[in-house]
């Protein structure tokens, strides 16, 4: 299962379809396997190859049409890296007659919107199949960005790094007045992301100060605490 991410643009007057398509998906920052959820408009020529073409038959079955077009349909994938696309196209002349095939090129007449989609979890490329003699589709899965875990630098252990970095905090609660519990917690900027320490961890420096000076020495570096190493996620 994966998601999709969604791209939407419009081509312009004189500009070849085909081209424009691989150009937008190679520039487009982290896609990789786009696929055309949909594109209307229409052309002012069109170069296919139709149903009948093989490797060996060349250009035997290709056709270059030199009148306009309604777009009625436009399906295929686009590899991300660089390795090419695979379009199938229908086209509506002027008498309402269709006709479709393999899209090597297309030049747009008034417009073509186009709607496509990247599936986030998948890789697109295009490798030659010896079989079909044709560079078929290849889908691996995505390699996801590497994970880096937080670094904490600094007072109050603030992460250093980008301007989106979460900021950690100490926070010390205390009630004297009752059964002399104490709790640590660290927490980041984001109320999911809050950690707590166990509650031992503080008694046990509670009873170690009490112990070494007593009740008025543990409270005073309570409220002005020594330096302490900051507590790292692991």
């Amino acid at each position: 299962m994966s998601a999709v991410t969604v791209h939407a643009f419009r081509l312009l007057p004189g500009q070849e379809l085909k081209g424009e398509l691989l150009q937008y998906v190679e520039g487009a920052a982290g896609v990789q396997a786009a696929f055309v959820i949909s594109c209307v408009g229409s052309l002012s020529d069109a170069k296919i190859r139709l149903a009948s073409a093989t490797a060996k038959s060349q250009g035997n079955d290709v056709v270059e049409l030199a009148e306009k077009f309604e777009i009625v349909s436009l399906v295929g994938t686009v590899a991300g890296d660089g390795s090419g696309a695979h379009l199938h196209i229908s086209l509506a002349g002027a008498d309402g007659g269709v006709i479709g095939g393999h899209l090597l090129q297309g030049h747009v007449f008034t417009t073509a919107e186009v709607v496509l989609g990247d599936a986030s979890a998948l890789q697109f490329s295009r490798r030659m199949d010896t079989t079909t003699g044709f560079r078929e589709l290849t889908v691996r899965p995505r390699e996801p960005a590497a994970a880096q875990a937080p670094v904490l630098a600094g007072e109050g252990g603030q992460q250093a790094g980008n301007d989106d970095r979460e900021h950690y905090h100490y926070h010390y609660h205390h009630d004297v007045s009752g059964s002399d519990q104490q709790k640590a917690s660290v927490t980041s900027s984001s109320p999911a992301d809050e950690l707590s320490c166990e509650d031992h961890m503080v008694q046990d420096e509670a009873r170690s100060a009490v112990n070494k000076g007593g009740l008025g020495s543990w409270l005073a570096n309570m409220l002005a605490p020594e330096p302490r190493t900051p507590y790292v996620r692991r």
